[in-house]
């Protein structure tokens, strides 16, 4: 049985995993960027140095962006919602939708779901609406089975 319980923490162990591989990058660049003085050093060492901390940066950007969406997903509230707002969890018949914390598609209890901001267009559309319900974004219908 699907739980708001089991799929929030579900989510959080995710965005700790991606924490920790992103992480585990970030120090693989960092110790690549540390040139041997000793060594005979030729101008494309240099440009690759300088590579590698782009990419470092790069990925401190996107570890900063994952504390605070796995901060977002540790205040998410467990009560249950009659209607679709920011900290529900919404089933279609074809994908699930967490609402309030981005990540991509992940399956949970043999259903898909995808985590989407408050801020994306498709929250607008299905924003206050109820079990049963039927939404249209794209070229695709919703039909909303389940509000947890």
């Amino acid at each position: 049985m699907l739980t708001k319980k089991a799929l929030k923490a579900h989510l959080i162990e995710l965005e700790q995993q991606l924490i920790e591989e992103l992480t585990t990058m970030q120090n693989s660049y960092k110790s690549s960027m540390d040139l041997d003085e000793e060594d005979t050093l030729d101008p494309e060492d240099f440009s690759h140095q300088d590579e590698w901390g782009q990419s470092a940066h790069d990925l401190e950007v996107r570890i900063e962006k994952a504390r605070r969406e796995l901060k977002k997903l540790e205040k998410m509230p467990l009560d249950v919602h009659d209607t679709i707002s920011v900290g529900s969890v919404v089933i279609t018949q074809d994908i699930g939708f967490v609402i309030g914390v981005a990540s991509p598609t992940f399956t949970h209890n043999g259903l898909r779901f995808v985590g989407i901001s408050d801020q994306a267009p498709i929250y607008a559309v299905m924003k206050g609406l109820k079990a049963g319900d039927r939404f249209t974004f794209g070229n695709h219908t919703y039909k909303i089975t389940q509000i947890l």
